[in-house]
């Protein structure tokens, strides 16, 4: 089966849609009765779940659940989604099928370097591309190996100290659901609604420990990137380290999340490159490169 990225819109109106490790879609689907179980049978159907993704920063726990329930790695933007950025990644027959494959999208993009890596082991072994994918992914969603945020974004002490505090919430969450469900099983309420709210707290405690757990793991390799990120800044600038242009004075060589100011800086002599031009790895404001390709004389004159 081929491994799925995932993006999930719930609401009113759901949607989901999957891309393969290719890129295309997959599947793209939205209705006002979607319940999980729906959207459940359509990827099965599909392929492989292998990651989930929202379109929001703080992940939407109807997507924590599914995520849960197909056993997949679960994929959080470093922010909100913008909507010039979904409407760039995302198409469909409504905002929500939009979002939804956006959000998917979005993902992949994060996680290209892990995608070249795979292919790359597949080629020098007799395995296929999309048998790593899932084992990669799937022993992620498990916690054996590193979180995908933390292979793609910046490590930092405001990070790291807002990892620090969201362990917490959940920890004191965990522990006022513990003594609600404690409470509950010593109550006197009808013996079905009781323990009907017994098994919903405990889902949920249940849940608040697996992101707890996981932030756990995401925290220690925040700090490990950190460590990489150093490492990558130490090495000289003919090693493959160049800056992600934002604005302002650009360096000799640098990446651009836009084409259009990729193609203005190199039509004004400066060596730049849209990010998904170059292979490499993404650390905050820079990006270590594997090959930076030379400036092109007929590049300079668009």
């Amino acid at each position: 089966m081929k491994p799925l990225k995932v993006g999930y819109d719930p609401g009113t109106t759901s949607a989901v849609a999957a891309i393969d490790i290719h890129g295309d879609l997959a599947l793209r689907e939205s209705s006002k009765h979607l319940s999980e179980p729906d959207v459940i049978d359509r990827l099965i159907d599909t392929g492989l779940p292998v990651l989930v993704a929202s379109d929001k920063e703080r992940t939407p726990s109807a997507v924590e659940s599914l995520s849960a329930s197909l056993g997949t790695e679960l994929f959080e933007p470093q922010q909100d989604l913008l909507r010039s950025k979904k409407q760039e990644l995302g198409d469909g027959a409504n905002s929500h099928e939009r979002d939804a494959e956006a959000a998917a999208r979005h993902a992949f993009r994060r996680n290209r370097s892990r995608f070249r890596k795979l292919k790359r082991g597949a080629r020098s072994s007799d395995k296929q591309t999309s048998d790593l994918v899932a084992q990669e992914f799937l022993d992620l969603a498990i916690g054996t190996q590193v979180d995908q945020e933390n292979q793609t974004q910046s490590s930092g002490a405001s990070t790291e100290n807002g990892l620090r505090s969201r362990i917490g919430e959940l920890e004191a969450e965990n522990q006022d659901l513990r003594e609600k469900i404690s409470e509950l099983k010593q109550g006197r309420l009808d013996s079905k609604v009781r323990q009907e709210e017994i098994r919903r707290m405990e889902r949920k405690a249940v849940r608040a420990a697996k992101e707890n757990q996981r932030l756990r793991q995401r925290l220690n390799d925040k700090q490990e990137e950190a460590e990489q990120l150093k490492q990558a800044l130490n090495q000289s600038h003919e090693s493959g380290v160049v800056p992600v242009f934002n604005g302002g004075q650009p360096a000799e060589r640098c990446v651009t999340e836009s084409r259009e100011t990729a193609q203005k800086l190199r039509e004004n002599g400066v060596n730049a490159r849209h990010i998904d031009e170059v292979d490499g790895e993404r650390f905050a404001d820079f990006m270590v490169c594997d090959d930076f390709p030379e400036l092109q004389v007929e590049e300079m004159v668009g």
